[in-house]
Parts: C-alpha cells; structure tokens; sequence
C-alpha cells in the first residue's frame, strides 16, 4: 500500500519535502556537535579526532523510520559512534582536524578549526559545511557516488597548518592588514607576511568573498587571477527570534546603530563626529561589538551623553536593536564582504554605507552611500533617512533581491563548481 502511494504525485512531493526537511535537521545537529566537541577540545587543551567517523551509509535506511526525531537520533549516532567527531588526514601537518564528506563524487576533507572562531568567518565555515552535509544526506536516496583523491578545504586562511596538504583549497576573506599597514600592530603585520601569505601562495585554489576582494589578493600578494575564485557570503536570519531583553541596553529616544570593533579601517569616528551636528542632535547611537573602552573627549564633546556601547549581542538582540533603529550606519573603510549591512536590509532595516569596496559591488541602489572621510554628509544622510525613510514595498523589495542572491545554498553552488574544477584538472 505504501509503495502504491508514493506513485501518486502529491505523495512524493510530500516524500521529498520530508526529506530536505529531515537532511536540514540532520544537518543542524551534526554542524552543532563538531562545533561543540571542537570548542570544547580547544578549551580542555586537548585535540580531537582520535575517533575515526564512520560513513553514514545507513542513513537512507534511517529516514526511512516513521519518527522524524527518531530518524535525526539514529543517524546522528552512526555517524558519531564514540567520543571525538572528526578525522585525521594523513597528509596534513600540525594534526589539523578534517571533517570527511563525499558530495556530488567529491570526497572533502573540511577543517574544522575554524570553529572556534567568534567572529564572522567562524559563522561561515559552520553554514558552508551545514549545507554540504544536508547535501550529502540527501544524496543516500540515490546512488552514492564514488569519491577521489581528498581535497583539503580551509574555510578561512587564519586557521590553516604551517604547510598545507596536497590539493588544498583555502578561503581569504581580505587582506585588510596588507591594505592598511600603517595603522596595525607589527606583530599582525609581521604574522601576515610571514605565515598567511606563504599559506595563500602554496594554496592550489584561493576562494574569496567579493570581486574587490579578488583584486586585492591577486595584486598584493601576486597570485595569478585565475587561481581565485569568488564565492559570496550566505546572509541567512532565519533564526533570528527578536530578544526583547535588550531593550534595557537601548535608548528610549530614536537611534542609529552603527555595528564593529573600534579597529582603525571599521572608521567608527566619522559617526561620532557626525552625532554633533545640529541636525542629528535628536537621535542617539547605539554601538554594537567588540566596544572601545571610549571615545575620546574631543570628539564627544558635543553628543557623549547620546552614544551608547552595549557590547556584543546574540543573533536574536541585534534583530531586535535593529527593527527598532532609523538605521544602521556602516562607515568601514574597506570590506571583504560586509556582512552588517545585508543582515540588516534582510531585516528591511535601512543603511547608510561608505562608498567603498565590498559595500559600493555588493549593495548599490540598496543603500545610502557616503565617503568615508566626510562626518557633515553622515549627518545629512541621517537626517533624509530618519525624516524620508524608504516606503515599505522598497525594503521588502530588497529583502528578497538579496534573499534570492546571497544565501547558503548558491555559495555552496559556487564552491562545488570550484572543487570541481580543481578535481576535472587533475584527472
């Protein structure tokens, strides 16, 4: 009776929605546990990826049962039988921690090391390899493939061994420390020359996020063009609840936000200065991160009591500073992607942005732009924007343009192409 089911159209498609959602779960759970075992074996000192994974083979099997979390439960322990969640290449060095995939006949070998990072490129590697394990699952209803030769992904070019493996593909988010030398501390200069750039230069394929980006590494550190390959960021808010609790941090008056560290390029001070202009002295600011101890008396003579550093947040609190902003305001010099401000348009927030690279290729028509060194036009921007806000339709508009243009699945699209391409060359 079953089988005669399945014969019906509707019945399929039911099967295979069951399917994704179920891959997604499956994905989600296995993405959460190599994140924790890593995190917690970097804090306890320890290494891990003595247990060796076995192949999830049986998964089809499983999904096959009748209860959806019996059937995530089940394949979650097949593939995790004992303690310790990835694997060791026996070709890399530094005893750097490999993830195993076989996706569309690839047979991957994703670093995890990245994981432990908080910042946006810990986010990327957790999402890019979400994807490629939903995929994976998906593909035990057909006929598994059979996977070649390893290839090393690195997810980020700050969490990769000494010397790379064989056929190594390494992701180079930016440069910005060889762009701004000036302005950052010789040590960080000095690791970049010494360690990254040998790293990007031994690299069969370099990955980046943004054409600009691909400039960039390809005229600083000499690597030919047509070893770099753009694969855009995912911009993904679907598990963005709003945490109301945040409120106590916010001020009760209309505000903008401003999200970044207090790193020269992240060029806080063009707002700050644009806070004591007449125009914007009924609007406060909220500064979101990694906050600076403060801002120096000059340049908050006149806006000091308006200017409110409230730290890092969760996913879920910076929705929710952001619904209730005018804007955000995004005065970086420079950026390898620019991840704040497609947040915040998926949001229907709207932005003021400088007119500098990633932000002037990924967002125009999207966003106010401004130059960078110019606090009187911030000022004058904050204004229109907060008095001549953008209609709803407008917003909603671009919400989904860059719904349907930066998500998890196209980047993984772009990268497979790119593993593939490394794969077809060699054979």
């Amino acid at each position: 009776m079953a089988l005669d089911l399945l014969n019906h159209e509707d019945e399929l498609k039911t099967a295979k929605e069951l399917n994704h959602l179920l891959a997604s779960k499956y994905a989600q759970e296995v993405v959460n546990r190599v994140a924790n075992d890593v995190i917690s074996a970097q804090s306890n000192g320890v290494r891990i990826g003595d247990g060796k994974v076995k192949s999830d083979s049986g998964f089809r099997a499983t999904l096959r049962s009748l209860n959806p979390e019996r059937m995530i439960r089940r394949a979650i322990r097949k593939r995790f039988p004992k303690q310790g969640t990835v694997s060791r290449s026996p070709e890399a060095l530094d005893n750097s921690e490999y993830f195993p995939l076989c996706v569309q006949g690839l047979n991957i070998q994703y670093s995890t090391a990245t994981f432990v990072d908080r910042r946006g490129v810990g986010r990327v590697a957790r999402e890019i390899l979400k994807e490629l394990i939903k995929r994976e699952a998906l593909s035990t209803f057909d006929v598994r493939p059979v996977c070649g030769k390893p290839i090393h992904f690195f997810s980020s070019v700050h969490w990769c061994p000494t010397e790379l493996p064989s056929r190594s593909v390494v992701m180079v988010h930016d440069v910005i420390p060889l762009l701004f030398e000036s302005i950052f501390q010789k040590s960080t200069i000095s690791e970049w020359k010494q360690r990254y750039v040998h790293t990007i230069r031994s690299a069969d394929v370099i990955v980046t996020v943004s054409e600009s980006s691909s400039k960039d590494i390809s005229r600083i550190i000499g690597i030919p063009e047509e070893k770099i390959h753009v694969v855009y960021n995912g911009v993904d808010i679907l598990d963005w609840h709003e945490d109301e609790s945040v409120d106590l941090l916010t001020p009760d008056a209309p505000y903008f936000v401003c999200i970044g560290s207090n790193d020269y390029h992240k060029n806080i001070d063009v707002v700050i200065k644009a806070m004591g202009f007449r125009d914007v002295r009924d609007y406060h600011l909220v500064v979101v991160g990694k906050s600076p101890k403060g801002f120096s008396a000059e340049l908050t003579s006149d806006s000091g009591d308006r200017i409110h550093p409230i730290g890092r947040l969760t996913d879920g609190q910076l929705a929710r500073v952001l619904k209730r902003s005018k804007g955000l305001l995004f005065p970086s010099l420079y950026e390898g992607f620019g991840l704040p401000p497609l947040e915040a348009l998926r949001l229907e927030v709207p932005c003021i942005c400088s007119a500098r690279p990633a932000m002037t290729e990924l967002l125009p028509g999207m966003v106010v732009f401004c130059e960078p060194d110019k606090p009187q036009d911030w000022a004058n921007a904050m204004y229109q924007l907060a008095n001549f806000p953008p209609d709803m339709s407008v917003r909603s508009r671009i919400a989904s343009e860059i719904r349907d243009q930066f998500n998890w699945e196209r980047s993984t699209d772009l990268l497979l192409s790119v593993l593939s391409r490394l794969e077809d060359a060699e054979n």
